[in-house]
Formats: C-alpha cells, structure tokens, sequence
C-alpha cells in the first residue's frame, strides 16, 4: 500500500512522500482531486509508478 503526502503535481504526474521518507514519483487517476499538502492514498493512484 502506497500513501503519502502531495509534495508536487504536474498534469497526473505527482511526487509523494512516503511515511518512510522517501520520495516516489507517481500517476494520479483522472478523477483524483488532490491538492499539494494532501495525503494521497492508493485509491487516487493508478497502479503502476511512473
């Protein structure tokens, strides 16, 4: 399970931080209305990282 907070977004692309601290770049779904400083849960991600 992926989760983390927005730290940017581009068009669906975002980067994450993760709990663990790091960084992971993913694709948010179309329907995803996240803004930066929000956390991102599985639900608002498409399964595979960009």
């Amino acid at each position: 399970m992926l989760r983390g907070i927005l730290m940017e977004k581009e068009g669906r692309k975002a980067v994450l931080l993760t709990d663990d601290g790091s960084f992971q770049r993913v694709k948010l779904k179309k329907e995803a209305s996240v803004s930066i400083g929000q956390s991102v849960f599985d639900s608002d991600l498409f399964q595979s990282r960009v």
